[in-house]
């Protein structure tokens, strides 16, 4: 017997246990002394003697042959645990003491509400994916856009960087973000000058950070400012300049 919550019973031969057909309800029903001789009785466990007495006295409240029982509230009234409820009507079933008429009740309710979850989960997993798709897309039209704006700059960029190093410049989502900073703040007209500008410096700390975006993005104004005075040489190799020049004074005695 499958897993249920409620049953809808039949007794046969009802007329043996309450042959009564003028009361709607009866406070008793027949049992008789023989009943021990039967053997379809007498094979039952003791679960199945005691729930087959309750559903004779649940039949004859109703003086009928059928009655409709909840497991958890029989369970409560017979003080068998829901487990040992279903293993009685199993036996009660297998020695034709009782007919099970219907027991689809609860899978029915299961499948229903299965299938409703079936349902639900289906739609959010659907939703999820629409509103994933239609962010993957919003990305790629914003990197779309991305690309459009910073063509120029990082066409002078790598120009430069390749002149420089003999290699292509790294580019990637973060690459591209950065330029898309140095594009906001120095404009479609100046960027890419001050891009190319940056690469083509011969400064020691940019020269140490590989002339990286990153250091673009951090120094553009300054380098922005630099690239307009038409200033090649930085504060750094203003000093090392200076310097060379008093020992190139001392060795020559004119200092």
């Amino acid at each position: 017997m499958k897993r249920h919550d409620e049953f809808s019973l039949k007794i046969p031969n009802w007329d043996k246990y309450n042959p009564r057909k003028d009361y709607k309800s009866i406070p008793w029903f027949r049992m008789e002394a023989s009943i021990f001789d039967d053997p379809s009785y007498t094979r039952l466990t003791s679960f199945g003697q005691h729930l087959f007495t309750f559903l004779l006295a649940s039949c004859a409240r109703l003086n009928s042959d059928s009655c409709r029982i909840n497991v958890g509230l029989t369970s409560s009234k017979t003080h068998m645990s829901p487990k040992s409820i279903r293993g009685a009507l199993d036996d009660l079933e297998t020695n034709q003491l009782v007919n099970s008429v219907s027991r689809s009740w609860h899978v029915r309710q299961t499948c229903v509400t299965l299938r409703n979850d079936t349902t639900r989960h289906a739609t959010n997993v659907t939703k999820r994916n629409v509103i994933k798709n239609s962010q993957t897309k919003k990305d790629k039209k914003t990197e779309s856009r991305r690309h459009a704006k910073t063509k120029e700059l990082w066409e002078l960029y790598s120009t430069a960087y390749l002149k420089r190093y003999g290699v292509d410049p790294i580019r990637n989502a973060a690459q591209n973000a950065k330029m898309a900073q140095v594009f906001k703040r120095l404009g479609e007209k100046d960027s890419p000058q001050v891009a190319w500008y940056y690469v083509t410096l011969n400064d020691n700390w940019y020269s140490k950070q590989g002339h990286s975006v990153a250091m673009l993005l951090k120094d553009c104004e300054k380098l922005h400012t630099m690239w307009k005075t038409n200033r090649k040489t930085t504060e750094i190799d203003k000093k090392s300049a200076y310097w060379a020049n008093q020992l190139q004074s001392i060795e020559d005695g004119t200092l």
